[in-house]
């Protein structure tokens, strides 16, 4: 009976030690979850500022870059797109949302020394419909004097169609 006390005695023990050492792994487990997620918290905070440091250090660089150039070129050519244009295939574009008039957004592109699009490829046409979508665009097709014509005069029915 005595061992068999002793022997109960000893299991209460061991089991009560290791019931403490179980809440203390799971309050450290805790510690170390609660640990690793602020970390992981710091870290996507700290890649996204990096994204937003990189997109930035890339427009500074186009920037310097266009600016070189075009000192380089002593004015005489544009060296890069204006701010807020696209460009693509060397030619400049910019995309309005402003739903003006044929005419004013014609009268608008050449305040800007620029004209409407005149679609010349394939790519082109899938370029301007990318930037787009599915909203209605002006281009610069116009039968003002009779047949159509791109507003850089450029017959429409020789042309790219």
């Amino acid at each position: 009976r005595e061992t068999f006390s002793n022997f109960t005695a000893s299991t209460e023990a061991q089991v009560k030690g290791l019931s403490t050492q179980g809440g203390n792994v799971g309050r450290k487990m805790k510690s170390l979850e609660s640990q690793l997620e602020k970390q992981q918290k710091d870290l996507s905070e700290d890649h996204s500022s990096l994204l937003l440091h990189v997109k930035q250090f890339v427009s500074d660089l186009r920037s310097l870059s266009c600016q070189m150039a075009a000192l380089q070129g002593n004015g005489s050519e544009r060296a890069c797109c204006p701010v807020n244009w696209v460009e693509h295939e060397r030619s400049c574009y910019w995309f309005s949302r402003s739903g003006k008039a044929w005419a004013d957004a014609d009268n608008y592109c050449r305040l800007e020394d620029a004209h409407l699009v005149v679609v010349t490829s394939w790519e082109e046409q899938k370029f301007v419909q990318h930037h787009t979508g599915p909203v209605n665009t002006w281009m610069g097709l116009h039968d003002q004097n009779g047949p159509w014509k791109w507003v850089d005069g450029t017959d429409y029915e020789t042309g790219f169609k």
